[in-house]
């Protein structure tokens, strides 16, 4: 009881991977991108951080997603179809490490629209390596039978082995960066080389 009335938990859980079940057995593990892409699909994602490389640097700035809204649809019109992912994200950059002006709104709006890229890398890969492994485990069927109970009902026997790992996946990301969580520049702007 006395851990529930805190305002700040003594422990938080945090999910190192993601296991990939098929028929009851462990197929694959994914970790890090991989499985943040796939919570982020199922649209469970609460807060996470992304990070972007700047001039050649690893993981230079950080941004903190703080809202986030994931829709997937399925457009049925074709033999195979196609699975479209939308994700709205909004949030904060919390890190940097290096030289970079965040009062220039140029600086934010190329911020955001290499953070739309990352993110529709993580997603895309993610997908990639799911279907390699015919694992419907994004519930993409579950779209498909939404969309037209008709056509379900004639893949749903071949659907992770012949379907699923065929369809057309596309991935639209709009990230927005509300807040620079600093009161000014990163120091680094202010140093000489």
């Amino acid at each position: 009881m006395e851990n529930v009335q805190k305002s700040e938990l003594d422990t938080t859980l945090e999910a190192d991977g993601l296991a990939i079940f098929k028929e009851g057995k462990l197929i694959d593990w994914y970790q890090d991108d991989m499985a943040k892409g796939v919570i982020w699909i199922l649209d469970k994602i609460k807060e996470t951080d992304v990070e972007l490389d700047k001039d050649g640097k690893k993981n230079v700035i950080v941004y903190n997603v703080i809202r986030q809204k994931t829709n997937v649809s399925a457009d049925t019109k074709n033999y195979i179809p196609t699975i479209t992912i939308n994700v709205r994200a909004e949030g904060d950059i919390r890190e940097i490490r290096t030289p970079i002006n965040l009062k220039d709104p140029k600086v934010i709006f190329e911020l955001e629209e290499e953070l739309e890229r990352k993110i529709e890398t993580m997603l895309e890969e993610t997908v990639k390596r799911t279907q390699q492994n015919k694992t419907n485990i994004f519930g993409f069927g579950e779209e498909v039978h939404r969309s037209n109970p008709e056509k379900w009902k004639n893949m749903k026997s071949g659907w992770n082995n012949n379907y699923f790992p065929n369809l057309n996946v596309q991935v639209n990301v709009e990230a927005f960066v509300r807040r620079s969580g600093l009161r000014s520049n990163s120091i680094f702007s202010d140093m000489k080389d």
